[in-house]
């Protein structure tokens, strides 16, 4: 069906509306009697309420939340995986110190842990984040022997994560007096 005659049939349809409009108030658009539709106003989103509480439509917004909370989890994990895979590859080319990495378990993941690092000293501990507002939310006071990593497509990134380790590692050497915690 060409566009001219789907155009066609939309405005004989929008035609037929208005005729039965007008029949049903007793005028006749032919004959242009027909008043116009008056303008629609625009409702604020604010406004709009379903219940005596005045709360927003709950099905829309927890179905917002939910995919924006599916889209960030799945986020973070591709930015752990790509974390995990750059640390093995700095303990393949680069330093002889790094004995394995994985992800954290479950328990770990709790205490704010997303890789676990096996060095020669110990278990080092990364956070992955995905952004720097993410970074800001994460309070490095209290968990100091944490690195935090903005996990992004950057070239450098593997020199950042290689830093933050060394960081660590040295933290594990010469740890901080408690008051300066």
């Amino acid at each position: 069906m060409s566009a001219q005659r789907k155009q066609h049939q939309l405005q004989q349809w929008v035609l037929d509306k208005r005729d039965i409009q007008a029949i049903r108030e007793g005028r006749s658009f032919r004959d242009g009697v027909l008043p116009p539709e008056p303008p629609k106003k625009a409702v604020p989103r604010e406004s709009v309420f379903f219940d005596d509480e005045a709360s927003p439509k709950p099905s829309q917004q927890r179905a917002r939340e939910k995919f924006h909370g599916l889209q960030g989890f799945l986020r973070g994990h591709r930015n752990e995986a790509r974390l995990v895979e750059i640390v093995e590859h700095i303990a393949q080319n680069r330093v002889s110190w790094i004995y394995g990495v994985r992800l954290a378990t479950l328990e770990e993941d709790a205490q704010k842990i997303d890789v676990v690092v096996t060095t020669d000293l110990g278990d080092l501990y990364l956070q992955s984040k995905s952004s720097h507002k993410g970074l800001k939310k994460f309070d490095q006071s209290k968990y100091p022997h944490i690195a935090c990593i903005i996990v992004h497509n950057g070239e450098h990134l593997a020199d950042e994560v290689l830093e933050k380790l060394e960081y660590l590692r040295a933290w594990k050497v010469f740890p901080p007096a408690p008051d300066v915690l």
